[in-house]
């Protein structure tokens, strides 16, 4: 969602991506899940035991989707970021991110119906929209000078939105039907 959204983004500069930058973000989205998924196996005892996976999760929502902007250039232009917002942001991930957490416990310790299982599935994409359309009302984008755009111009390890696109799509099919295979071994 976060990178297709980001795509989406329209901007009257020329905008590429560093890929070895989406990259880390990608990581930092796996850490995240990864947190969640011991923590869910760990179980929860009381708060402190959501709140720090919890606040890990969201977290790590927020690095992957900073770290993906991070990985935009754009020409022409100065990203400028509204600090009291990007607080907001992560709030909103880290708050409903524990939520989400809390929900799949609580399927895991007994409760299985189906509803409840696509609750806590759209709770956490929630988390993650959430924290990426407050964090793209956080930045602001600057018209700079000729001179200065020299900086923000494209580098070696650049991709277009298209190209980003056709990437993410086969990346994430390839995703797909590995854990699809592996849930029918499984």
């Amino acid at each position: 969602m976060h990178f297709v959204a980001m795509l989406a983004y329209q901007l009257p500069f020329s905008v590429s991506y560093d890929y070895s930058i989406v990259i880390l973000s990608w990581i930092a989205a796996i850490i995240a899940s990864g947190i969640a998924v011991y923590s869910l196996k760990q179980g929860f005892t009381d708060w402190v035991s959501v709140a720090i996976p919890g606040l890990l999760m969201g977290a790590g929502i927020g690095a992957m989707h900073y770290i993906g902007m991070a990985a935009m250039e754009v020409a022409g232009a100065r990203m400028k970021y509204n600090y009291w917002i990007v607080a907001l942001s992560v709030l909103v991930a880290v708050t409903v991110a524990s939520f989400a957490l809390l929900l799949v416990n609580y399927i895991r310790n007994g409760d299985r119906r189906k509803e409840l299982k696509l609750g806590a599935a759209l709770i956490m994409g929630t988390a993650i929209s959430g924290l990426h359309y407050t964090g793209m009302a956080a930045v602001q984008f600057t018209r700079i000078e000729s001179a200065l755009s020299a900086a923000n111009r494209p580098g070696v390890n650049s991709l277009d939105a298209t190209s980003m696109a056709f990437t993410i799509g086969i990346v994430t099919l390839a995703i797909l039907g590995t854990a699809s295979l592996a849930s029918q071994v499984d």
